[in-house]
C-alpha cells in the first residue's frame, strides 16, 4: 500500500515562494522545446527563470520537490498455493476486497481510506487452524535528502522523516491480531505476526512544517480511530454515502434481451442488406 499526502510536497502557504515576477513572456519558447522533444533543455532553461538551485544544492528555502511518496505499507504472507483469486472495487462503499484461497483455506484483506478520518484500514481474515504468518513494515524509497527514524513499540510502529528542507513527517501503524501473536523489534518500523486468524491494521501519517512533533499529531489522530473494524466500517459508510449517494444513474434495460455481440451483429447484417441510395 502505497502512501502520499498532498501537504507533504504542498507544504503551507507562507512556504511558497510568492517572489517570482511575471515570466509569461518565456512561455512560447518554452512551450517550443517541449514540443520538439528537447525536454532538457526545456528543463534547464525553466528552472533557470525560476532561479531554483541545481540537481543536488540546497538554497534554504522550504520546497520539496513535487509527488514524494510518504511511504509504503508491505505485508508478506508465509508463500502458499494461491487458487481463485479475485480483486473487487465496491464504488458504493469505497472498499477494496482481495479474496482467494491459500492452499486450500479462505483468505480476505479489505481495505479503504477511512471518509471521516485521517486514516487506512487494512484487515486480513484467514480461516485456517494454524491462522496466518508473516510480516508488516513501513518502508520508504531510499533518498538521500530525506533522513528517517524508525521506531517499534508493542502492537505498533512506523518512522519519522526529515526533509533537508526542514519539513518533517511521520507514519504509524497500530495493529491488532485475533488469535496468535504479534511481536515488534526496537529500532524497526516492523511487526512479526504468527497464528492468527484476523490481523487489523490502521495507518496514519502527519506532516509538520513549522516545528511541531509529527509523531505526536499522528498518535492523536489514531487515537481518535477505534481499533474495531466494524465500527470504522460503519463509519466510513455513513461518511461516504453521503457524498456518494447523492446521484442515481439508471441506466433502463433494453427490450430486446439478446446480449450486446448478437444485437450488434444483427444491426451490422441489417445495414449490409439494406439497399443503398
Amino acid at each position: 500500500v502505497r502512501v502520499r499526502a498532498r501537504p507533504l510536497v504542498a507544504g503551507r502557504a507562507r512556504h511558497r515562494r510568492r517572489d517570482i515576477p511575471d515570466l509569461s513572456a518565456h512561455l512560447p519558447r518554452l512551450r517550443a522545446l517541449f514540443f520538439a522533444g528537447d525536454l532538457v533543455e526545456a528543463c534547464r532553461q525553466t528552472n533557470d527563470l525560476l532561479h531554483w538551485p541545481p540537481e543536488g544544492e540546497f538554497d534554504g528555502r522550504k520546497r520539496i520537490d513535487p509527488y514524494q511518496p510518504a511511504g509504503e505499507l508491505t505485508l508478506r504472507l508465509w508463500r502458499a498455493r494461491t487458487t481463485d483469486y479475485r480483486r473487487e472495487l465496491d464504488l458504493a462503499q469505497a472498499v477494496v476486497t482481495l479474496s482467494c484461497r491459500r492452499d486450500g483455506a479462505p483468505f480476505t484483506r479489505e481495505v479503504f481510506a477511512h471518509a471521516a478520518l485521517p486514516v487506512l484500514v487494512v484487515r486480513d481474515r484467514f480461516d485456517a487452524p494454524h491462522g496466518l504468518r508473516g510480516t508488516a513494515g513501513l518502508s520508504r524509497r531510499g533518498d538521500p535528502e530525506c533522513r528517517l527514524a524508525p521506531w517499534a513499540d508493542t502492537h505498533a510502529f512506523g518512522f519519522v522523516g526529515e526533509f533537508l528542507e526542514g519539513s518533517r513527517f511521520a507514519l504509524e501503524v497500530r495493529a491488532r491480531a485475533t488469535g496468535g501473536a504479534l511481536t515488534t523489534t526496537p529500532g524497526f518500523a516492523a511487526l512479526e505476526f504468527r497464528g492468527c486468524r484476523e490481523c487489523l491494521y490502521l495507518l496514519s501519517i502527519a506532516v509538520a512544517h513549522d516545528g511541531e512533533d509529527p509523531r505526536a499529531l499522528c498518535a492523536a489522530q489514531l487515537d481518535a480511530a477505534p481499533l474495531d473494524f466494524n465500527a470504522l466500517l460503519a463509519g466510513h459508510r455513513e461518511a461516504h454515502s453521503r457524498l456518494y449517494g447523492r446521484v442515481h444513474l439508471d441506466l433502463q434495460r433494453p427490450s430486446d434481451p439478446r446480449p450486446t455481440e448478437e444485437r450488434l451483429a444483427a444491426y451490422r447484417r441489417l445495414l449490409e442488406e439494406s439497399p443503398r441510395p
